[in-house]
């Protein structure tokens, strides 16, 4: 099984986007900047408008973010200066990889966009992935990294 880190790696390169290097870094040293407890209950996003975007499945895990948001602010500009982090943007989910508002009986992602509450990154639609993206993807056992990485092709994709 491929590692996250060696799958953002493949994609900025197959989609040639420079300083994708810098996102596959800090991708890898979450753990190394939150520690293993918070990162064992949050989940990185994405990096948008200079904030990183951090699911948290438990309200008293994001409280300890929180409470450690200036340590970890100064950790990822310190490490990473060329991201230019300003702020945390934490949201609150049942499962790490799927938004609050959907549960297993609730409608499937794609009605997702019509609950009030979900917030959905980007607004248009994405082109669809290459052949070769699909497999990389279908190779993904974790659903909330697949997750992810589409929405981090997304977000590059609209931010073009």
């Amino acid at each position: 099984m491929e590692r996250a880190g060696e799958v953002l790696d493949s994609f900025f390169r197959r989609n040639n986007i420079s300083g994708g290097r810098n996102y596959v870094a800090f991708y890898r040293s979450w753990e190394q900047i939150v520690g293993q407890d918070l990162a064992s209950h949050t989940n990185l996003t994405e990096i948008r408008n200079n904030a990183v975007c951090v699911e948290v499945d438990h309200p008293a895990w994001m409280q300890m973010v929180q409470l450690r948001q200036a340590a970890i602010l100064k950790a990822i500009q310190t490490r990473f200066p060329a991201l230019e982090v300003r702020s945390l943007q934490l949201r609150l989910v049942e499962t790490l990889g799927v938004p609050a508002a959907i549960s297993p009986a609730a409608p499937a992602a794609s009605d997702a966009a019509a609950q009030p509450g979900v917030e959905r990154a980007g607004g248009g639609a994405a082109p669809p992935p290459s052949a070769d993206e699909q497999q990389a993807l279908q190779r993904i056992q974790s659903e909330a990294l697949r997750s992810s990485l589409q929405r981090l092709r997304k977000a590059i994709r609209d931010s073009k």
